[in-house]
């Protein structure tokens, strides 16, 4: 019903592009580098745009569907009566296990010619949700492809009445969302690409059930498999965190919890009561950690009897519904109040 009622207003209203095609999407990639990152969007990122005031950007879990994730954020703006104002994005992080230095694991992406391929096995440090590098260039991270995006849009010649940027995501999706909400800054003054010299800072973000701390609340510190060989192990990149100061530094890089500061922008999170991959306690220690430190605001909505995931919960009404009226109210709001913490 929703889709119907948004692939309508999209043929009244004549501009946003609703829909998973190659019309409907674009390549990223930061300045000087060939690999590039597929994104869906409603509107191409590079055409001025002065009817855009606002943007979501919505990161996959390990599924990798970055499709599904733009179907979502359509149906969110459409319900916030938000389609023909905002930017939506959903960048794709793809992974093909064929490739050299990628083999383990299942991964099937069909990559494009120079698109980015991320390690496969999720439960490593070095794949796309904790920020690793490009499998054919360890330099190239997901952090650098986040950043593109948010500066591209935060690029006043292209859009020049944009005033706020959301991340968003679940599980894997939500935790990169996390690290990126924590972490934004402007860039150097000096670099001769103008979009380069814009923020990376968002002015917001929404997360489904996402990990925020790797040592403790049911992801660390509690657990008893500590070999070496353990995949909690492998999580913290090997052989580093086989002692008690490498298991800090590594744990410590990849928790979204241990960069939260008083420039925090508001969080919302929808997290499972009964979730056992990600213990809702994550979301209940980020937000104390919130508040511990002053940070605007950090709201969790807690689905009674639901656990990691729940069928449909990326499309179910009620979660959209939620999603939707967040976005409508502290997005518009939100402007000049976080804006100048940045």
């Amino acid at each position: 019903m929703i889709f119907g009622l948004l692939v309508a207003a999209a043929t009244v209203l004549g501009t946003p592009c609703t829909r998973v095609s190659p019309d409907c999407a674009e390549w990223v990639k930061p300045t000087e580098q060939q690999t590039r990152v597929l994104i869906y969007r409603n509107y191409p990122l590079e055409a001025k745009n002065e009817n855009i005031t606002r943007a979501l950007i919505f990161v996959h879990g390990i599924n990798r569907d970055g499709d599904n994730h733009f179907r979502t954020a359509l149906a969110a703006a459409f319900l916030a009566g938000a389609l023909n104002n905002t930017m939506i994005v959903a960048p794709r992080f793809a992974s093909n296990s064929s490739a050299p230095g990628n083999q383990v694991g299942d991964c099937r992406d069909a990559l494009a010619p120079d698109e980015a391929n991320w390690i496969c096995e999720t439960q490593r440090a070095d794949t796309w949700r904790f920020g690793g590098g490009e499998v054919g260039n360890d330099k190239l991270t997901s952090f650098d492809f986040m950043d593109e995006i948010v500066r591209r849009l935060a690029h006043k010649e292209v859009f020049p009445n944009l005033k706020s940027i959301v991340v968003a995501g679940h599980s894997a999706g939500g935790h990169l969302a996390l690290m990126v909400a924590t972490q934004g800054e402007t860039g150097p003054a000096t670099v001769p690409d103008p979009v380069d010299r814009e923020s990376s800072a968002v002015q917001a973000a929404a997360c489904f059930f996402p990990p925020t701390d790797f040592l403790r609340g049911g992801l660390g510190e509690e657990s008893s498999d500590r070999t070496p060989e353990s995949p909690w192990i492998r999580t913290f990149g090997g052989s580093l965190a086989s002692t008690e100061p490498g298991r800090q530094i590594v744990g410590r890089q990849i928790s979204p919890i241990y960069f939260v500061t008083a420039n925090l922008p508001p969080v919302l999170i929808i997290h499972g009561q009964k979730d056992v991959p990600v213990p809702l306690q994550q979301s209940e220690t980020f937000a104390a950690r919130a508040k511990e430190v002053g940070a605007p605001m950090v709201k969790i909505i807690v689905r009674q009897g639901k656990g990691h995931g729940w069928s449909d919960f990326w499309k179910s009404q009620e979660d959209v519904e939620a999603f939707a009226d967040w976005f409508d109210h502290y997005l518009a709001p939100l402007v000049c109040r976080t804006c100048s913490n940045f």
